[in-house]
């Protein structure tokens, strides 16, 4: 196992816990429906370009990112199903909210992003703990 690849992991796992946190405190505290949304779907792309580089694996676009993760993680079983459709839905919402939807994005979706954004990264660490690509003790 390549140290460098060890370090990236940790990093993007660190950045993923990090956009979380701050998808809790927009919809806790700013009640920002739109940021929480964004920051929830980092908090899951960030693990997932984690998990994808246990496989020495990367994308230039996000959509990249998505796909590449459902063909080579989820849809194998290798990670839960489940992860890829919450990946997938995250991605979704997140394009909608910055870019797409006149309408405003409301709290029943930013608390639904932030539920299934905690059960990715949460999955996500699991997996590279049991795979020694991941210490317990990182948070």
């Amino acid at each position: 196992m390549k140290e460098e690849t060890r370090e990236y992991i940790s990093m993007r796992m660190r950045q993923a816990e990090e956009a979380l946190a701050d998808a809790r405190a927009l919809f806790d505290v700013r009640e920002s429906w739109t940021g929480t949304i964004n920051r929830a779907y980092y908090s899951v792309f960030y693990a997932a370009t984690a998990a994808l580089a246990t496989r020495d694996l990367s994308a230039f676009r996000h959509s990249g990112v998505v796909s590449m993760f459902g063909r080579e993680l989820s849809k194998p079983g290798i990670v839960a199903p489940e992860l890829g459709r919450i990946f997938h839905r995250l991605f979704e919402l997140r394009q909608r909210s910055d870019y797409h939807s006149p309408a405003e994005p409301t709290r029943e979706t930013a608390d639904e992003c932030v539920g299934k954004a905690e059960k990715f990264v949460c999955g996500i660490k699991d997996f590279l703990i049991a795979g020694k690509w991941l210490d317990e003790k990182e948070d």
